[in-house]
């Protein structure tokens, strides 16, 4: 039974990356901007722009206050968030990380179309929702959890960007905002890095890189969604 389950699951992955590949059909072999530079992991033409974001850096304030932060990016303002990197942040997969509890197949259709929409790399959405997801199961136990996955978006925190709980319990409205936040992050921070926009996505107040950064890194880089 547990080989005809894993095979079902097989079946089911490879159809949703099937519709998913209508929408790009040669993702896998577009040139990215190269990761640690401002844009990077984003798809690009091959030209070999890095991209300079939407926020001019250069005479923007630094913010590292967490109510400024949050305001810079609902209001969409110019700002800097400064993380530091950490090479003591320990990127290594916990115990209660359940590979089978990950959805990253079941909404790739939906991470696509979004991080394509909103120029932001695919790779990294997925790796977010993998490691929500993969961390985060418990809380479809919760009848009113203050996250909603598959990106753990917190209902109240971002109440200002006008997301309904209703509105966020749509897969589709989830992962929009999610990608919207991850965008809005990477365009603040200074000398931007997966570590560093995945520390903040998780706790806007962070000055330098932690453990669940250093972890969604690592999970960008070895993409264990592939393996079913």
């Amino acid at each position: 039974m547990r080989g005809e389950a894993a095979w079902f699951r097989l079946l089911a992955a490879a159809a949703r990356l099937e519709m998913a590949l209508k929408y790009n059909p040669r993702w896998h072999l577009q040139p990215r901007v190269p990761a640690g530079n401002p844009g990077g992991g984003r798809w690009t033409d091959g030209g070999g722009g890095t991209g300079s974001g939407a926020m001019g850096q250069d005479e923007a304030p630094v913010l590292q206050r967490s109510a400024d932060r949050k305001r810079s990016i609902i209001k969409d303002t110019p700002a800097v968030f400064e993380v530091e990197a950490n090479s003591e942040a320990n990127g290594s997969k916990p115990i209660y990380e359940l590979h089978e509890m990950n959805e990253v197949f079941e909404h790739a259709v939906d991470i696509l179309k979004e991080a394509s929409a909103q120029d932001v790399d695919h790779r990294l959405v997925m790796a977010i929702v993998y490691m929500k997801t993969t961390h985060g199961y418990y809380d479809r136990l919760h009848p009113r959890p203050k996250t909603v996955l598959p990106m753990n978006v917190h209902v109240s925190y971002w109440l200002g960007f006008g997301w309904s709980r209703e509105d966020l319990q749509v897969p589709a409205t989830n992962i929009r905002a999610g990608v919207t936040l991850l965008k809005r992050i990477s365009e603040r921070v200074k000398e931007p890095t997966v570590a560093k926009v995945a520390t903040l996505y998780n706790n806007l107040s962070a000055e330098q890189v932690s453990g669940y950064g250093a972890r969604v890194q690592k999970i960008y880089e070895e993409e264990p969604w592939w393996d079913l």
